[in-house]
C-alpha cells in the first residue's frame, strides 16, 4: 500500500508542477486556466438561483449627504471642476430627485453613465427626432444606473421625449448581503426614475421579441468567455455573436447600439463582432470620466456607438 501511495503522491506533485509551469507567464501567476474549472460549479449555482427565485420585495435605498461627493479629489481646482460638471449634468438631465434620495456611490455611478452618454452619444440620439424612444439595457445587473439612462433618453433632444426602457438581467436572483435579490434592487431603481414605463425583467435577452427599438445598451457584455465564467454564469450562455445579431434584429433602421467594454482586448473583440453582425460603428473612444472615485483603475474602458 505504501509504494502505491508514494506513486500517487508523486503523480500529484508532478501534475501540480506542470500546471504551475503552464500558469506562470512573465514571472507572474496567470490563473485564467484555473478560472475555467469553475464553469461546472457556475452551472449548478445558476440553476439553483433560478429554481429558488429568491425575492424579498423592494428595498428602500438610503440617501447620503452629497456635500463631500468629490472628496476623493485632493486638488481643490479639480474638485471645483467636478462640482461644476455635476451641476451641468444635474440641470441638463433633471437629476435633483436622484441627488436627494441616493447614496454617493449610486449618484456618482449615474453621473458617470450620463457623462459618457452626453459626450459620446448625445449627438447621434438628437438626430433621431421621434417624440418617443424605446430602449433596452442588456445585462442590467441591479440597474442602479436606470435613472441616468431614462433621463438621458428623455432629455437628449430639443424637446422632451416619452421613454420606454427595459432593463434585462439573466441572473437576477443573486442574493445581496441585505438579503434582497438583484431583481429586488433592480425593480426599486426602476421605480425611482418616476417613469412607470421603466421596468426590470429577469430573463434571457435572446428570448425577447421587442421590435422597433431605438436604442440598445450593453454595459460590459461578455464578449470573452473568461469574463462570463468569472462573473458566475454557465458557459452555455456565452454567445456574443448571437446576442448582437439579435440586438440588430430588434432595432429600427438607423437604431443605435451603445456598448461599454472593460479592456482593450474586449474592445477589439467587440469591434470584430459588430462588423460581423452588420453594424456600422460611428465612434469608439475611451470611456473615461473623473466623476467616479475609481477612474484611475479603469483606464482601459471604452465606449462604442454603432447603428444599424
Amino acid at each position: 500500500m505504501r509504494p502505491y501511495l508514494f506513486l500517487v503522491a508523486a503523480g500529484v506533485v508532478l501534475v501540480l508542477r506542470l500546471v504551475l509551469v503552464r500558469l506562470r507567464v512573465g514571472g507572474t501567476l496567470d490563473a485564467t486556466p484555473l478560472l475555467f474549472a469553475r464553469a461546472p460549479l457556475n452551472a449548478v449555482r445558476f440553476a439553483l438561483r433560478r429554481a429558488v427565485g429568491w425575492r424579498r420585495g423592494a428595498p428602500v435605498h438610503p440617501n447620503e449627504d452629497k456635500a463631500e461627493l468629490f472628496a476623493f479629489a485632493s486638488d481643490p481646482a479639480e474638485r471645483a471642476r467636478l462640482e461644476a460638471r455635476e451641476r451641468e449634468l444635474r440641470e441638463a438631465y433633471d437629476l435633483t430627485a436622484l441627488r436627494e434620495r441616493s447614496s454617493c456611490e449610486v449618484y456618482r455611478e449615474n453621473l458617470y453613465v450620463l457623462d459618457l452618454l452626453d459626450r459620446h452619444v448625445g449627438q447621434a440620439l438628437r438626430e433621431r427626432r421621434a417624440p418617443a424612444v424605446r430602449a433596452v439595457d442588456v445585462g442590467s445587473k441591479d440597474f442602479r444606473y436606470a435613472f441616468a439612462l431614462e433621463r438621458f433618453l428623455r432629455h437628449a433632444s430639443e424637446s422632451e421625449r416619452k421613454v420606454s426602457l427595459v432593463g434585462v438581467e439573466i441572473d437576477g436572483h443573486v442574493v445581496y448581503s441585505d438579503l434582497h435579490s438583484r431583481a429586488d434592487h433592480g425593480e426599486a431603481y426602476a421605480r425611482e426614475t418616476g417613469n412607470p414605463d421603466v421596468t426590470y425583467w429577469v430573463g434571457d435577452f435572446l428570448r425577447r421579441s421587442d421590435g422597433d427599438l431605438d436604442v440598445v445598451f450593453f454595459f460590459f457584455p461578455f464578449v470573452l468567455r473568461y469574463a462570463l465564467v468569472r462573473w458566475g454564469l454557465p458557459g452555455e450562455h456565452f454567445a456574443p455573436e448571437k446576442l448582437f445579431a439579435h440586438a440588430r434584429a430588434l432595432l429600427r433602421p438607423g437604431g443605435l447600439l451603445v456598448v461599454v467594454n472593460h479592456t482593450h482586448e474586449e474592445r477589439d473583440r467587440q469591434l470584430a463582432i459588430l462588423a460581423a453582425t452588420g453594424f456600422e460603428v460611428i465612434a469608439s473612444a475611451a470611456a473615461e470620466s473623473a466623476l467616479v472615485d475609481y477612474a484611475a483603475n479603469v483606464a482601459e474602458r471604452s465606449i462604442t456607438v454603432a447603428r444599424t
